[in-house]
């Protein structure tokens, strides 16, 4: 939760400290308390700046699919803040129930003006973890000027072990953060302390211009997206981002970490980019269409490209133009494009899909497979009023996300810029949650994850079997519930799940069944 804005509201000559002061100075005592305390995962989840609660997207999830909240595009995160109080004043509730969940949700934005801080400090436990149980905290600070600049950053020190793991294959010379066990007197593997957000932004002539580091996430989906998603550390990067009627855009271009390229024959550390752009078209309040295009380049000493800067340029089109016979290799840029829609038939009811064409084969003559991803899913909220059903399938192909040249597989600092499996993969997912009220909520969730033996490492050299899911496939099953409450500044979170691998570590007949345990009780300031 971000607290309110501070003012220093007493009047002139009045002796003492007001009341705003003083919680100025006990949040800002905190917030220096909080940057020496071992910290949680700071989830650095696509959300508007200022909530750093996770939970707090589960009710707009829910408003948005009732139609009760209109003028968000729930295909491109992360929301500005400002549209997203305008949706919430502007909501139409149909039940009072959607009347409490607008009221939460607005109270926990931050101000339109002025300065805001938030920070919070939890003690979790995790039974597959190391440390198990670790004190947590995590700390935003900003300042905005009404329909001017804002300035954002979001801070946490936390275990090591809670950093996001590379995808098999992932591979990177350079490390966002480092270790810290001095002495080794620290559980598990230590802590790291990163900036997760650090983000100015300025709106100029209708569009908003931001440099910084900023998660994003492009599609429909609860969690996942294929083409950009949150499951990678946030790259550090420029923006453009604008609507203009029924039609929205965003371009963004960023620096990747440093990969070593040895393929036997050369050794050097290659530099790496991406630049991608996204257009949205919302025809109604129900319907919206997005299509994008992305590219990920790099190469020993190689520096930004200006045609992949250009917000309008097509990259494949780029690409294509830029090779000739004396530079071929510009044709070895890893460019693909992406497809998504979302469709709301009627309230309370959101159908959802997203596709991503890596490499497509259009010479009949080629050997070349095809590299696709594809992913559907529904959303039904307002069941006897409070419930909500969720269902979600993705399928990431053997070669989805590779690519020949070594430097250019689709990863940053080794996680997947795309889906979090990387490819060779495919997912099911269902759910039900049932709101206790708006500050509380239920929910019972069952997955089917499949792992094949190729990695986002791996390149297509000509193998007769090209077939989805190469090798002994690993599947992970799970059922979980999990539950979280809010009261005044607190919040508490419990989950409890069963988890099932078959043909572990892509092992035949290697199985094995593990309980984890989580719970987490959060004080926000």
């Amino acid at each position: 939760m971000s607290a309110r804005r501070t003012e220093l509201d007493a009047s002139p000559g009045s002796p003492g400290l007001s009341s705003s002061r003083v919680r100025r100075a006990i949040c800002a005592a905190v917030l220096s308390v909080c940057v020496w305390l071992p910290a949680s995962q700071a989830s650095s989840s696509a959300l508007p700046d200022g909530v750093l609660d996770p939970t707090w997207s589960d009710g707009i999830d829910y408003l948005l699919t009732r139609g009760s909240v209109k003028g968000i595009d729930p295909t491109t995160q992360p929301w500005g803040t400002d549209a997203v109080r305008r949706a919430l004043l502007e909501a139409s509730t149909s039940t009072p129930f959607e009347r409490a969940l607008v009221a939460e949700s607005l109270r926990r934005l931050p101000e339109p003006r002025g300065f805001e801080a938030g920070a919070e400090l939890s003690l979790s436990y995790d039974s597959q973890r190391a440390p198990q149980a670790a004190l947590e905290a995590r700390v935003g600070l900003g300042y905005r000027i009404e329909r001017g600049a804002r300035l954002y950053q979001e801070w946490a020190v936390e275990p090591a072990s809670s950093q996001p793991r590379p995808v098999p294959g992932g591979s990177t010379a350079s490390h966002r953060t480092r270790a810290w066990d001095p002495f080794e007197s620290l559980p598990g593997d230590g802590y790291v302390a990163d900036f997760h957000r650090a983000t100015v932004a300025l709106p100029v002539g209708g569009i908003e211009v931001s440099v910084g580091r900023d998660p994003r996430r492009w599609g429909p989906g609860s969690s996942n997206a294929l083409l950009l998603s949150d499951s990678s550390p946030p790259m550090d990067s420029a923006s453009i981002r604008g609507t203009f009627g029924s039609f929205g855009g965003e371009f963004v271009a960023g620096a990747l970490n440093t990969m070593w390229h040895d393929d036997g024959a050369n050794r050097y550390l290659a530099r790496r980019y991406f630049a991608a752009h996204r257009v949205r078209w919302m025809p109604s309040p129900r319907l919206q269409v997005g299509v994008m295009d992305a590219v990920l380049y790099g190469g020993d000493g190689r520096q930004p490209e200006w045609y992949y800067l250009n917000p309008l340029l097509p990259f494949y089109a780029s690409q294509f133009n830029a090779s000739t016979e004396s530079n071929p290799d510009f044709l070895d840029d890893n460019a693909m494009i992406g497809f998504d829609a979302r469709w709301v038939p009627r309230s309370g009811w959101a159908l959802y899909g997203e596709a991503l064409i890596d490499d497509f084969r259009y010479d009949p003559e080629s050997d070349d497979p095809n590299a696709l991803a594809g992913a559907i899913g529904f959303h039904h909220a307002g069941w006897r009023e409070r419930g909500e059903f969720r269902a979600e399938y993705a399928r990431i192909g053997r070669y989805t996300y590779t690519h020949l040249v070594q430097e250019q597989q689709y990863t940053h600092f080794g996680s997947a810029i795309g889906h979090s499996l990387g490819n060779d993969a495919d997912e099911l997912r269902l759910s039900g949650s049932w709101w206790l009220s708006e500050r509380a909520r239920v929910s019972l969730s069952t997955s089917q994850t499949r792992k094949g033996e190729s990695t986002v490492a791996d390149r297509f050299s000509g193998e007769p079997d090209t077939s989805f899911l190469a090798g002994v496939a690993e599947t992970t099953r799970d059922l979980a519930v999990e539950a979280w409450a809010r009261r005044g500044t607190w919040r508490a979170r419990a989950r409890a799940g069963l988890i099932w691998l078959r043909d572990a570590d892509h092992e035949p007949g290697a199985s094995s069944r593990k309980v984890r345990l989580s719970a987490s009780a959060t004080c926000s300031f």
